[in-house]
């Protein structure tokens, strides 16, 4: 099951994302966390990382996005609930507003399906980024099923390089 919602409420569009994943919560939790691996597994995204470590459940993270003549950083204040639910909170960065969640709710009893929900909150500064957003929104099959389907290429990849480590 996949779903994509786009509202919009006077300058604020509202991007809801559900997708159903045969992998357990834990796991896609932990892949939504690593944000040092955002540049190898979402569309646009040059450079990522952590900038600080708060506390266990709180960090500030970074993503350098570029397309094409288009260059913008992007700072986030991050608080996690593990296993569950990522929130996230603009620092700065090319938008008015942008807020947001990620959560992970276990489908069935063994937990190895989960319904993953993506919420995001944006204001733009221009039309520019409006339109550069929209075109993006539309033409990818789904943020979460392309993150997803590029984590499981890139841990596949990984098990085939380094099989003792796992």
């Amino acid at each position: 099951m996949s779903e994509k919602i786009k509202i919009y409420e006077g300058d604020v569009i509202t991007l809801i994302e559900v997708q159903e994943c045969h992998i357990p919560p834990e796991v896609l939790f932990e892949w939504v966390k690593d944000i040092q691996s955002y540049a190898q597994t979402i569309p646009g995204c040059q450079h990522s990382g952590v900038i600080e470590v708060i506390s266990p459940v709180e960090e500030m993270a970074y993503l350098d996005i570029g397309f094409g003549i288009w260059h913008e950083k992007i700072i986030t204040h991050n608080m996690y609930q593990p296993d569950k639910r990522i929130e996230i909170q603009l620092v700065s960065g090319p938008f008015k507003s942008l807020s947001g969640s990620w959560t992970f709710d276990p489908i069935t009893d063994s937990k190895e399906t989960t319904r993953v929900e993506l919420s995001l909150n944006v204001e733009f500064h221009s039309w520019f980024l409006e339109s550069l957003a929209n075109f993006i929104i539309t033409h990818h099959k789904g943020l979460i099923l392309e993150f997803v389907e590029r984590k499981i290429k890139s841990y596949e990849y990984q098990k085939t390089q380094y099989p003792t480590t796992y």
